[in-house]
């Protein structure tokens, strides 16, 4: 009798998925990257799909051991592998064909386009640990109604004996339940969704380390997400019909300017395309708006609200 070898755990983490930057690929699997260098040009480079798009161990959380690649093998992977068989059916149906069950993993997939970016994973997973580190009224409470006559006094002490995996267990939960998250995910489910095709005489379309768009609040009469599928394949969700309805009623070389320039001005440190002359574009726009991660202004909100419920009140009366 033979036994297999333990797989190694995954170390590439994509926060922009392989099947999604595959289609800006060529027949060699290589796709266009453009990047700043330190005098701010920008320079491009053909490379491979597999080689960009990713962070080492992103998502990992050491202490735990075992479960370490936990968020990455049974989160995002299996959430990317749905996604990718969806693709197809979104392209060719126009975003009308789906099933139920395709329609509420792609919604969890869209969300977790945008939780899973470097900045807002490390924001949350710095926050979790000062999260643990400072319970709240509540979580303390509920120790003193659950411990026994065995248990440590307090909460800060029981946490205390938990040889650090709780901060890094409660980062785990957070991601897990923020991507999952049953009433974002049945909004998104709920919204207006298309895929618009573009002619041959329009300009590509590009993606980038921010591959999503989302409006500031998709509940918004202009609530929309927009997600570049492929050079000519953009998925369009909108909360608003009407406001839909005027979008879709301009020219479509505004809607697809409008769509190059929203992956472009966010992107971090990389813009993907399927061409070489795109530099003149992206040297305009990358990185011109800054916009903070919703993990950063998750983790910025809670630290403000810790914050001031910690501090003394004002000398000023």
């Amino acid at each position: 009798m033979t036994t297999s070898k333990p797989q190694n755990p995954p170390k590439r983490h994509h926060f922009v998925p392989k099947f999604l930057l595959k289609n800006w690929c060529d027949v060699q699997g290589r796709l266009v990257l453009y990047r700043k260098v330190h005098n701010g040009k920008v320079v491009r480079d053909r490379v491979a799909a597999k080689s960009v798009g990713y962070e080492d161990d992103l998502y990992t959380f050491e202490e735990l051991g075992p479960d370490a690649t936990i968020i990455e093998t049974k989160l995002m992977s299996p959430l990317d592998d749905r996604a990718g068989k969806i693709v197809a059916s979104l392209i060719e149906s126009g975003g009308h064909e789906l099933t139920e069950p395709e329609m509420i993993w792609w919604s969890h997939f869209l969300l977790s386009m945008i939780m899973r970016t470097p900045e807002s994973v490390k924001s949350l997973k710095a926050v979790a640990l000062e999260m643990w580190d400072a319970p709240n009224a509540k979580i303390q409470a509920d120790y003193l109604n659950l411990k026994t006559d065995n248990d440590p006094a307090t909460f800060e002490e029981w946490a205390s004996q938990d040889d650090g995996e709780g901060g890094h267990l409660l980062g785990v939960k957070l991601l897990n339940s923020l991507t999952m998250n049953m009433a974002v995910a049945g909004h998104i489910r709920t919204m207006s969704w298309s895929v618009m095709s573009l002619d041959t005489g329009l300009p590509p379309l590009l993606t980038s380390d921010r591959a999503l768009f989302s409006s500031n609040g998709i509940k918004k009469r202009n609530g929309q997400l927009l997600l570049p599928l492929g050079p000519r394949h953009l998925f369009c969700a909108f909360h608003d019909k009407n406001f839909e309805a005027e979008i879709q009623a301009e020219p479509a070389d505004h809607l697809v300017d409008m769509a190059r320039k929203l992956v472009t001005v966010r992107a971090q440190a990389h813009v993907y395309a399927d061409n070489m002359k795109e530099t003149a574009f992206v040297s305009k726009w990358m990185g011109y708006e800054k916009s903070a991660s919703i993990g950063e202004v998750l983790a910025n909100n809670w630290k403000a609200k810790h914050t001031s419920v910690a501090s003394p009140p004002s000398a000023k009366q």
